[in-house]
């Protein structure tokens, strides 16, 4: 589970200069990668995402096999 931090400044005029590890959207990269590991090989992982994880990073990362993402 991740959650905004409401003290944290606002970056939104940076945005394109930095890169995912950088940004709030390393979140879902992140807790793809954790959710993967966490379950046995055999499960089927469906990640279920808002349109703030709609990012070509989290796209184009390797997902094992039987690992879908509904955006």
């Amino acid at each position: 589970m991740w959650a905004r931090n409401p003290q944290e400044i606002d970056k939104r005029h940076t945005r394109r200069q930095r890169q995912t590890a950088d940004k709030e959207s390393q979140c879902w990269l992140s807790a793809s990668v954790a959710t993967e590991l966490a379950l046995p090989e055999d499960i089927e992982v469906v990640t279920i995402a808002d349109r703030e994880a709609d990012i070509y990073d989290l796209f184009a990362m390797t997902r094992r096999e039987r690992s879908h993402l509904l955006i």
